[in-house]
């Protein structure tokens, strides 16, 4: 049985994944802010550890998979990209 879905499920679908991220890394002890940047949909800092995370989160609703790249920035260190 095919089930019709709305013209913007892809963007609730993003939206919630995106929610669902900063749920968990504010439980986790980061402050999290959405930002709308290219690239970039969550800005996520750590006071304890002084860590700083740019997320972006891409969200897989064909196979229910959520992938999270983590650009991370340290100081002297350079750019990375991580998928978690």
């Amino acid at each position: 049985m095919e089930i019709d879905k709305s013209t913007r499920h892809a963007k609730i679908v993003g939206d919630f994944g995106e929610q669902l991220v900063c749920n968990w890394l504010s439980r986790s002890g980061w402050e999290v802010v959405l930002v709308d940047h290219t690239g970039i949909d969550l800005i996520a800092y750590h006071k304890q550890t002084g860590k700083r995370i740019g997320i972006s989160n891409k969200n897989n609703r064909k196979r229910n998979l959520r992938r999270l790249y983590i650009k991370k920035e340290k100081e002297g260190q350079g750019k990375g990209i991580t998928s978690l």
